[in-house]
């Protein structure tokens, strides 16, 4: 009897045991829109970025800080002109075992200078020799700075030194894709990784699920066995499920928390971190009515970003007097009046008078906004009335979900577009060189701009990327509104999560404590 008691005892703890190493560790997130593509190649978007990140791995990835260290990169060596990047890869497999190869990054990132490859994202790579000629169909992509010179070394020629190009690296968009499964017929990327974790589950409109990688190089990481993305448009309902214990996070940079539920939250639990975010008022220069310096400049003095800040927002957002993040803009005054009507009304006049117009023929304006980002609908409806005030004319308001937002933009089809926009990586060249890449700028921004990147000294640098900037903010085809910050809010459970300064965010340092 003690005997059969003793064998009890020992199966019950066995089976304890047991459960105790099957069970899972889960962390459970939420993307408020669908990401635009799991291929890192096309998914460059702010609801993209954070999967692609845990799916994908580059040379470089964040560090546990914000920062940056190297990943697929073993080793590099830069040329004293500090020009050519020599990297060394870390061994390391895909999904399916097939090792990852200095031709899977030429493969990934070539393809994206493909201007038959449907991706906006190419501009990323325009520090890259001849990238932007290639993309511009000026030369052919094997004149493109981005040679394997064996299948574990690659080599990175750039038009000029890049001070930030470590950090660059650390973006999805430089991936590598593995090029003989993606040369089958129907073969999506998406479901061959070589990050931490493997995609193990995609339903549209509804939840992403991601598994550990278990050929991932780096044996200690991830922590947790299974992210859960669950795509939950309204934020009322991510709040409700974030309360229930159904998500671990809510907020930036994977949602928004609305203005009037940030008052329902307990100050001490609210995180408020100053990112690379901005919201911005884009003014297609194309239309014939919007092409007046002075009446872009006369939109720019009628908002009054003061009192959109005191009396809407009021939490942690700054007016912004450029398009560049303040923590990294080189200009020492504002370049415009702010919330001046007077002002606002003589330039609209003499921007009427150079466009042989009056204020009766003068068009509606339309000003697009996300319909899922209460925010930016406040904001918007703040500047219609001011615009409507200020310059006597009828401006209406556009709703439209994010990824139309984003294609609109990029496609020309819009009037004004409200939006946010995050820096790339921190240096005003980030958001400097995407207007230039966007031909938003003149020929005298654009001879600063290339001055800057082919200037060796940093003071000389930043001299003509202080001109650059000052010249894009008297031309003003996109107008500055605020400068934001994150605010998010986490589970007790949830630790180690990495949020760069530039606003990127990384889960696969994270863990869950029960």
């Amino acid at each position: 009897m003690r005997t059969l008691m003793i064998l009890i005892l020992l199966t019950l703890c066995g089976c304890s045991h047991s459960a105790k190493n099957e069970s899972k560790k889960e962390l459970r997130l939420y993307l408020q829109a669908n990401p635009l593509s799991l291929d890192p190649r096309i998914g460059g978007n702010r609801q993209s970025v954070p999967v692609n990140r845990l799916l994908f791995e580059g040379l470089f990835r964040m560090d546990q800080d914000g920062g940056y260290e190297k990943a697929l990169a073993k080793s590099v060596d830069i040329s004293k002109d500090g020009c050519v990047y020599t990297f060394t890869l870390q061994p390391s497999k895909w999904s399916n075992g097939e090792e990852v190869t200095a031709y899977d990054f030429e493969y990934a990132w070539k393809s994206i200078l493909n201007p038959d490859f449907p991706t906006s994202f190419a501009f990323v790579f325009y520090d890259i020799k001849n990238a932007a000629k290639a993309y511009q169909r000026k030369c052919a992509l094997d004149d493109v700075g981005i040679t394997p010179i064996d299948s574990h070394t690659l080599q990175v020629t750039l038009e000029y030194p890049c001070p930030f190009f470590f950090e660059l690296l650390t973006f999805p968009l430089f991936s590598p894709i593995c090029r003989s499964y993606c040369q089958k017929e129907g073969a999506s990327p998406e479901y061959l990784s070589n990050g931490p974790f493997v995609l193990k589950k995609h339903c549209l409109n509804s939840q992403i699920v991601l598994e550990r990688n278990p050929l991932y190089w780096r044996a200690d990481f991830p922590k947790v066995d299974t992210i859960s993305f669950t795509i939950v448009e309204d934020s009322q309902t991510a709040y409700n499920m974030f309360c229930k214990g159904d998500l671990d996070w809510f907020g930036d940079p994977l949602g928004v928390i609305p203005l009037d539920m940030l008052q329902k939250i307990e100050p001490k639990s609210l995180y408020k971190k100053e990112a690379g975010l901005n919201t911005w008022l884009r003014c297609q220069t194309k239309k014939p009515f919007l092409s007046s310096k002075n009446i872009r400049k006369a939109i720019a003095c009628a908002i009054d970003r003061d009192f959109i800040c005191e009396s809407l927002l009021n939490c942690h957002e700054s007016p912004a007097k450029t398009i560049v993040p303040k923590t990294l803009s080189l200009l020492s005054s504002s370049p415009f009046k702010n919330g001046d009507v007077e002002e606002a009304r003589h330039l609209f006049e003499k921007g009427l008078e150079e466009l042989s117009l009056t204020k009766e023929s003068f068009p509606t304006l339309t000003i697009e906004y996300r319909c899922d980002d209460q925010m930016l609908k406040d904001t918007a409806g703040l500047i219609q009335k001011q615009i409507e005030h200020a310059l006597g004319i009828k401006v209406v308001l556009q709703e439209s979900d994010y990824n139309t937002v984003i294609s609109h933009m990029f496609s020309g089809e819009f009037i004004l577009s409200l939006h946010d926009w995050l820096s790339f990586y921190q240096d005003s060249r980030s958001i400097l060189s995407w207007v230039k890449q966007e031909n938003l700028g003149t020929g005298a921004y654009n001879e600063a701009f290339d001055r800057a990147d082919a200037s060796l000294k940093i003071s000389d640098r930043q001299r003509y990327l202080k001109e650059a900037e000052e010249i894009i903010m008297d031309q003003l085809p996109v107008i500055p509104i605020v400068h934001k910050t994150f605010k998010y809010i986490k589970s007790d459970r949830l630790h180690g999560e990495a949020l760069s300064p530039s606003g990127q965010i990384d889960f696969m340092w994270s863990e869950t404590r029960e």
